[in-house]
């Protein structure tokens, strides 16, 4: 929730690991021996939430005093203080000299903390979910936690293009695996023909499984293959590449899940019909043109991206929020329809938001206000369609757009 910050501690270790314990704070002290680097707020009840062993160096700018609000960036996980391990310790206590408290509620009756659940919206206790599919053109290198720099030292070997022959690594990554708990991977070809599958039940309550799935590509042929893993009745696609085809040309009925990935371009005059089972991608190099012909009705997916094709070109990308000073932020993103713009600036600005949607129709528009430091506002568009939408921010005759996808 929207808060106050009324302590913030950076500059602990943040690499405490193995076996050793994890500690919860005094319940009146917040001092940062046994929460390392943390936040901790005050919020609009006088309750108290705290955010703590966070990496060394990640904790936002923020001071005693300073507010913030949902969504916000406070700052990355990491194992400073009193900790065995990377994870994030989330802390609630009713007053800032109570103690700390569990906010998760159970009907039954488990719990004696609370007598109502203390989340705006509270998930169940477990959530089985597959979170990502991957594939990788080698093992991924794991380092240990002493040795673990994320995003600098680590050897993920994500790849969604490969030649005949290579050995192609398929990732599944899941949220409370859970025993019993089953996966159905499939290879389909561009024709929609399976080429392999696999299948894998959990044998305990939160496995880690690590690149039990792998194939080798000495029989496939060039062209666009999918990797479709069904969980818990749900579908999830990847595509990937052998050879990386040259250009495509497209016509016809185009239907089910199916990708079509050119090292060049694609040239389509195809029809795709509006029913959600049809969900197309269309990844060019160079460039992608629909020409007249060309129909995707509502209701269907069709996406169509630029992006390298050359063999092992594909690299992850950043998904992080990160709140940058002189740039438009807007999060979080996707949303259900309620957002947060925020702006940090460093003089004097005089300001103006406003919100299109594609055709350009102006949906939102601000009246015009000036800010010496920084700036944030929520806004509600849960009565707009889902959809693409255009947030602009004009200061000082400078106009900073920032796309957001309302689901």
């Amino acid at each position: 929730a929207d808060g106050e910050v009324i302590y913030i501690e950076d500059g602990y270790f943040d690499r405490n690991c193995g076996s050793g314990t994890h500690t919860l704070g005094d319940e009146a002290d917040f001092n940062g021996g046994y929460y390392g680097n943390f936040v901790a707020l005050r919020h609009d009840d006088w309750s108290i939430t705290v955010y703590a062993h966070l990496k060394e160096g990640t904790v936002a700018a923020l001071e005693d005093g300073d507010e913030v609000v949902t969504g916000q960036f406070l700052g990355k996980l990491g194992s400073s203080g009193n900790s065995s391990g990377p994870h994030l310790h989330f802390e609630v206590r009713p007053c800032e000299g109570c103690t700390y408290i569990e906010p998760w509620f159970d009907t039954e009756g488990c719990n004696d903390d609370v007598t109502e659940s203390q989340w705006i919206d509270q998930i169940p206790y477990t959530e089985p979910q597959l979170i990502r599919v991957t594939t990788h053109d080698e093992l991924p290198e794991f380092k240990d936690c002493v040795d673990y720099e994320s995003g600098s030292n680590e050897n993920v070997n994500f790849s969604n293009h490969f030649n005949v022959g290579a050995n192609l690594y398929i990732g599944v990554s899941m949220r409370d695996f859970l025993v019993g708990d089953g996966l159905d991977i499939d290879i389909f070809n561009s024709a929609g023909v399976v080429q392999e599958s696999f299948d894998y039940v959990a044998l305990a309550d939160y496995e880690k499984v690590t690149f039990t799935f792998t194939e080798n590509l000495l029989f496939y042929s060039t062209g666009t293959y999918r990797v479709r893993v069904i969980h818990d009745g749900k579908t999830y696609d990847h595509y990937f590449t052998v050879n990386c085809p040259a250009a495509l040309t497209l016509s016809g009925a185009q239907s089910g899940h199916k990708g079509y990935i050119s090292g060049d371009n694609i040239n389509s005059t195809a029809t795709i019909s509006g029913t959600s089972s049809n969900q197309i991608l269309y990844e060019a190099e160079n460039h992608i043109k629909l020409n007249v012909g060309f129909k995707a009705t509502a209701n269907c997916e069709f996406i169509a991206q630029l992006d390298d094709c050359t063999i092992g070109g594909l690299k992850e990308t950043e998904e992080e929020l990160v709140i940058e000073n002189d740039k438009l932020n807007v999060y979080p993103n996707p949303n259900l329809g309620m957002f947060t713009i925020y702006f940090k600036g460093n003089v004097l600005s005089k300001m103006q938001v406003s919100v299109r949607n594609m055709m350009g129709e102006l949906i939102y528009v601000s009246d015009d206000f000036e800010i010496t430091d920084e700036f944030s506002e929520i806004i509600d568009m849960q009565s707009q369609p889902k959809g693409i939408y255009f947030v602009e921010l004009n200061h000082d005759g400078i106009i900073e757009t920032q796309k957001v996808v309302i689901q």
